[in-house]
Formats: C-alpha cells, sequence, structure tokens
C-alpha cells in the first residue's frame, strides 16, 4: 500500500522527501544559499530548492548523486555525496553537464537524467553509467523530452515528451546497454494547459502528476497559480486530487510499511 504526498511548493521553498522502505526522510522548507559547502547537508537541501531537479538519492538514502548548480536549469559535472562518511568525490565522467531531473537506479549501476542543452544533446533523456563513462542517448528506443523516473524494481521508466504528454516503457537495465520497448502515452492533455512531474506509483498501477495553465512555471520554485495534482492509471484515466490551484507540484508517492496482525 502506498499514499500519495501532496506538496505545495510555494515561493521558492520545497519539501525533499525520499522513500527508503516505507521511511521517509524530510528535507524542510529551505531558502537557497550562497556558498554551499556540499558536506552538510542542510546545505545540499538550500541549493536544491534552486536547482532544477539536481540529485537523487541511492537505493538506501546514504549516497546523494548531484550535479553541481549553474542555474535553476543547468549543471556542471556530477558529484556523489555519502551522508554517513561525511565525504564527497566527482564522478568518473567529467563531461557531465546541464543534467536535471537525475534519477539512479535501484540496483545503483545506472542514471536516467535529461540534459538541456549541453554535452552535443537538447532536451533529450540520457542514461548513464553511475561509475563508468558510458552515455546512451535513449531517443534512439523512442524516448524524448525531460523528467524521467524508474520504477521501484527499474523496468518500468515514465517521463513527460512535451508540456501535454507522459509516456511509460519498459526498461532494461540489465544489457549492455538501457533498451527501452512498449513505449505509449499514459496522458494527454489541451495544449492551453501541460502535464508535469510524473512519478508511477511502488505497485505500478498508478501515477500522480502535475496539471495546470500553460503560463505557469515547472521550475522547482516557479510560481505556477492554477496548477494541481492528478492520479491517474496507465489507460488514460485521469482526475484531480487538488483543487485549490496554489502551486501544486511534484507529487510523489510514499510506501506504508506493512504492520504485523
Amino acid at each position: 500500500m502506498s499514499r500519495v504526498l501532496i506538496r505545495n511548493e510555494g515561493i521558492m521553498a520545497v519539501d525533499l522527501l525520499v522513500k527508503n522502505c516505507g521511511e521517509l526522510l524530510t528535507l524542510k522548507n529551505k531558502a537557497p544559499k550562497t556558498g554551499r559547502d556540499l558536506d552538510r547537508l542542510d546545505l545540499i537541501e538550500g541549493g536544491a530548492v534552486a536547482v532544477e531537479g539536481v540529485f537523487s538519492f541511492g537505493k538506501d538514502s546514504s549516497d546523494i548523486a548531484a550535479g553541481d548548480a549553474v542555474n535553476y536549469y543547468a549543471t556542471s559535472g556530477v558529484m556523489f555525496y555519502d551522508l554517513e562518511h561525511q565525504w564527497h568525490r566527482p564522478h568518473r565522467n567529467q563531461e557531465l553537464h546541464h543534467l536535471y531531473a537525475i534519477c539512479w537506479s535501484p540496483y545503483g549501476k545506472w542514471f536516467v537524467a535529461a540534459v538541456h542543452g549541453g554535452m552535443g544533446y537538447s532536451d533529450t533523456i540520457l542514461a548513464f553509467d553511475a561509475f563508468g563513462t558510458r552515455v546512451f542517448d535513449l531517443a534512439k528506443w523512442g524516448v524524448k523530452g525531460c523528467r524521467p523516473d524508474l520504477n521501484l524494481d527499474g523496468t518500468k521508466m515514465v517521463w513527460g515528451e512535451t508540456d501535454w504528454n507522459l509516456r511509460i516503457g519498459d526498461i532494461d537495465l540489465n544489457q549492455p546497454e538501457p533498451v527501452v520497448s512498449n513505449v505509449h502515452d499514459i496522458v494527454r492533455c489541451d495544449r492551453k494547459f501541460k502535464v508535469y512531474h510524473v512519478d508511477i506509483s511502488p505497485d505500478d498501477r498508478y501515477v500522480v502528476f502535475t496539471y495546470g495553465p500553460f503560463g505557469g512555471g515547472q521550475q522547482v520554485g516557479g510560481m505556477a497559480r492554477g496548477w494541481n495534482l492528478c492520479i491517474g492509471d496507465l489507460t488514460g484515466k485521469w482526475v484531480q486530487i487538488t483543487t485549490d490551484g496554489l502551486h501544486n507540484k511534484e507529487p510523489d508517492w510514499v510506501p506504508i510499511p506493512k504492520v504485523k496482525p
């Protein structure tokens, strides 16, 4: 069983939540800071407010992979941070830049991320080695757009192809290079609106996402009056689950631990 976490970002503030074995780690509403010492979690958290989805937690939530932020959509390099042992080091591939919406695969071998006008790509989704130097453009499998999200066992991926449609595909991360198949739409809206921030449920049956007027800002901390959170199945049926339109964005799923009778 899971519940949907509803987050209202407001202005330059965000709750960042991590799912791990039914436990919830909440990093509370920090305003952006200048001069970050990324050995400290509170400053990582502050920087993340200003940057568009620039870090991802490892499977046990003790490690973070983070892009070194230039501005809200641009990064220069990827770093690893070990929160338990208080160390950090750069990714082996020094050519990684302008990545956002980083998602670490459940077993730690791969990242998927969107790239914004860098590394010879333009607004596409890449898969790259977590501890190597290989980079693969998933466009060869019909995957393009932004904000990829992997399911709990790393066999499915959802993402936004355009401002108006969300997609899903099966992904095989056990091949020599990632393979994506069965790509199709799961949400589509009128072009007067946007759909963003899709996240797949732990049981792979539903998605949550953001929906609102086209003029709203989808970036973290951006104003988006009229935006609400929605839930849908994988057949194109969906409903709003918030109605106040108060800049609601970035829904997530929180697994509920099983309770012994």
